[in-house]
Parts: C-alpha cells; structure tokens; sequence
C-alpha cells in the first residue's frame, strides 16, 4: 500500500489548502511553516510545494516570502523533498506539479523536468504496489491521480490527442474490477481533465457531455463551470442554437460563486478572473497554437484584464520576508466553518491540478482538480485533487 504520512500540522495545512479559498490557503501557509520549522519529512516539504503553487495558480499572489514568488517557493520546497526522499512517489509528484506552473515563465526546459518527475513517480508506484495489475483501492487511486495529472500536463504541451487517449485508457484500467477493496473511484477531476483535452481538440459537444453531470454534485467544481462555457461559446460560434445563453448563464454563475468564497472578509477576496490571469497563472508555452486556441475561447466569456505579476517581482510591496506564523483571527476562522463555504467550493469554487493543485493547478487544475488534493494519506484521506481551482 501506498501509504502516506503527514505531520499533524501538515494535516491540517493540506485540508485547508484543498478548500481553495483565498483565506484557507493563507492559514495552510501558515500551519506548513510552523511545521517546516520542526523536523519536517519529505512529504510535508512537499505539501508545502502545493500550497504555494496553488497561490501561484488561483492569482492570490500572497505568497511572495523570503526572496522568492509563488512559484519560486513551490519550486524551493520540491526540491528540498527530493532531496530527502528521491524514492517517495508523492515527492515526485508534487515535484512535477511544481514544476510544471514555472516552465511559462522560468523556460520551457521546466516543463521536461516534470515529465521527468511525473514518469518517476510512476515507477515507483508500479514497482512499490506491483500496479497496474496489482494492489488496493487506494493504490490504484493514486496510481490514477498521477497518470490522469501527468496526462493533463500533455494538454499544455499541445498534445490533446495522446492525453485523452491516456485519461480514457486510466479511467478504464479497474472499470471490471468486482473487488471494492481494489476497486478506486473516478474522482470529479479526471473527467474535468479529459473535458479539458476534448476542448483543445474542438471536440466541444463530447466536452460538455462529459462535464455536465458533474454540476449536479453539491460542491460542483467552479473550474467544470468556466471550462463548460468555453465550450458552450464555442458551439455557439459553430451556429447551435441556445448556447450563447447557455455560456453566458454559465459563465456568470462562476463569476457569483467566486464572489461568494470571500464570505464578506476583504482580505479573502477572490480577484476577478479574466483572460490574462487564467493564462498567465496557467501551463501554457507562451505562443504555442495550444495556448492561442485557450484564448481564443477565454476571450468568449471573459474580461481581458492585466497580466499577473512577474514572479521576479512580488506586487507592489516588493519581495518580503516571512512574517511570523500567527493564529487565525475568529474572522478568518468563520467562513472556512458556515454552510456557505462548502458551497463555494474549490479554486473557483470547488475540482486538481485538487484534485489541481490543477494548474492547476489550471483551469486549472492543480489547472491544474477537487477540487484536486494532492493526496490520500490513508483511507481517511480523499484526494480531491488539480482541478483544479478557481
């Protein structure tokens, strides 16, 4: 089995981060550096990698620290749980996914650095369970995670066709299996990632047959709505009656759930999403026909808006030190216990680059899903992953 062991705090940090909100993300930074501080294993370094890279990927931008942006922090926590534990396959998922949100920025030899990452842990998986053929449920759903995330990851590298062919074929591996104790489950995210695929084909109506049922769950993933009215806006370009409405209806209930996730907290406030933050926050080679064909949708239902920040430079304030790990304030407290946070949901509002975290973390998504979470720590421990996000 593929066990996975956390600090307690790391515990708690993960379970605030896959709420992806802009408040629980803070206090999942927090609770990892109070950890980090104390003998930290591999595993919790590379948590820590998770948390920032979906600060990165959800356009908070908060966690500029210790000289270094978002992505930069991500990146510095992998490979300190490489270092440690080259031979644990989370490590080198969480490496990859890491990775994976710098290559638009820091140079698309970061992108080959995940592949690499996300093919080891693979192998280590393989060899540990004895997979694909063998192990449990819970070996197999990580066995899943990390294919269906690698295969999402081919999508910004302009290879839609192979990664839905790859997320079908995972999807397919254990469909027979009549054992529950080796039976995992299709977790949300895997099929927003093969939705994502089919959008990048033009395969828009098997998009949003894929995509739909999803809305029906109580803590629908808001990256399925964006992705959703991509597609819907699509279509309606292609002259199908009812879809420009349906884009519009779509795209304006993700606008509202992301304004709901602040829970009135100005310091939670979600930033408005457009154009230039689902790019730049995103995997995407920049002038790639993958990335020109995501804008050209985005700009269907989307606001254009400003490019992010460089992640050279921490907005406006400079770059800054680590402030202090402090307890929650009652406020910040709240929203993460009302009824109206689970509704809001992951990144957007609820997929993961996730389970997402897809971009990812990425249309993320983290991404990259779950929400995606990075992780099962037992069977206690669901991953919800990339999705994703916003």
């Amino acid at each position: 089995m593929s066990v996975l062991k956390f600090s307690r705090g790391t515990v708690v940090a993960f379970k605030a981060m896959e709420r992806y909100s802009r408040g629980q993300n803070r206090l999942a930074r927090q609770e990892i550096r109070k950890v980090l501080a104390n003998k930290p294993t591999p595993q919790d370094y590379a948590v820590a990698a998770r948390v920032y890279a979906e600060d990165w990927r959800m356009g908070w931008f908060d966690g500029f620290e210790d000289g270094m942006s978002p992505i930069g922090n991500s990146k510095h926590f992998a490979k300190l749980a490489q270092k440690e534990g080259a031979k644990d396959w989370f490590v080198q998922w969480m490496y990859a996914y890491a990775v994976k949100f710098r290559a638009r920025w820091k140079g698309w030899g970061e992108m080959g650095l995940a592949d690499a990452a996300y093919q080891r842990a693979v192998n280590l998986l393989e060899n540990l369970c004895g997979l694909p053929t063998g192990g449990d449920a819970i070996s197999r759903q990580h066995y899943l995670d990390v294919l269906i995330d690698r295969a999402e990851s081919w999508v910004y590298q302009d290879r839609a066709d192979a990664a839905a062919a790859e997320i079908a074929r995972a999807m397919a591996l254990y469909s027979l299996e009549k054992d529950p104790t080796k039976k995992p489950g299709l977790e949300p995210w895997y099929y927003w990632a093969y939705g994502f695929a089919l959008h990048q084909q033009d395969r828009h109506v098997e998009a949003c047959n894929t995509l739909e049922p999803l809305l029906a769950a109580k803590d629908a993933n808001n990256d399925v709505r964006l992705l959703l009215a991509l597609c819907y806006a699509r279509r309606a370009l292609n002259g199908e009656a009812g879809m420009k409405q349906k884009a519009a209806d779509t795209i304006a209930e993700f606008h509202k759930r992301r304004e709901a996730m602040s829970l009135g907290v100005s310091a939670d406030q979600e930033p408005r999403w457009t154009v230039q933050l689902e790019l730049g926050c995103g995997a995407f080679l920049p002038g790639s026909p993958g990335e020109a064909h995501w804008r050209e949708s985005l700009r269907l239902v989307l606001e254009e808006g400003k490019p992010p920040p460089s992640p050279d430079q921490a907005p406006k304030l400079g770059m800054r030190k680590a402030q202090p790990p402090v307890a929650p304030s009652p406020a910040s407290r709240k929203p993460a216990e009302g009824p109206a946070a689970k509704k809001a949901g992951a990144k957007k509002a609820a997929a993961k680059k996730t389970g997402a975290k897809m971009k990812g973390a990425r249309t993320g998504a983290k991404k990259k899903s779950a929400a995606r979470s990075p992780a099962r720590k037992t069977a206690k421990k669901k991953a919800a992953r990339k999705g994703r996000r916003r």
